[in-house]
């Protein structure tokens, strides 16, 4: 696990106590820390996060391709088009959708590559 990815996870304090809303005698094992209940007295535990723990907890900050620009101008030229109101005669995309769901997707990529060009300009 690099570094970044470990700045990314949630941080806890090392040890924690605090008051319990019940009185009770038990310990409690999560993802990266242990907890003892002892009467009202609850102390939580942190180790540092384990990868294998981290990769089911938090699976979004491991392999994941990073959005580009293009794809978050794409996503929201989508959303745009999806927007449209419905009308036949002009055969947008919520009247061809069926089998042609690519369309408006390399669609939006086109409008995103036009909108990197004029960013360019």
């Amino acid at each position: 696990m690099n570094a970044n990815i470990r700045r990314q996870l949630p941080k806890a304090a090392l040890f924690r106590a605090e008051l319990g809303r019940q009185f009770y005698f038990a310990k409690f094992r999560l993802a990266n820390a242990v907890r003892w209940q002892f009467g009202w007295l609850a102390i939580t535990h942190r180790a540092p996060w384990i990868e294998a723990s981290a990769r089911a907890l938090h699976p979004d900050l491991f392999d994941a391709i990073p959005m580009t620009l293009r794809d978050w101008f794409a996503g929201q030229a989508l959303a745009g088009m999806l927007a449209m109101p419905s009308d036949p005669d002009s055969g947008n995309f919520h009247n061809n959708c069926g089998e042609r769901f690519k369309g408006p997707a390399e669609y939006a990529y086109q409008m995103a590559d036009a909108m990197l060009a004029a960013r360019k300009a």
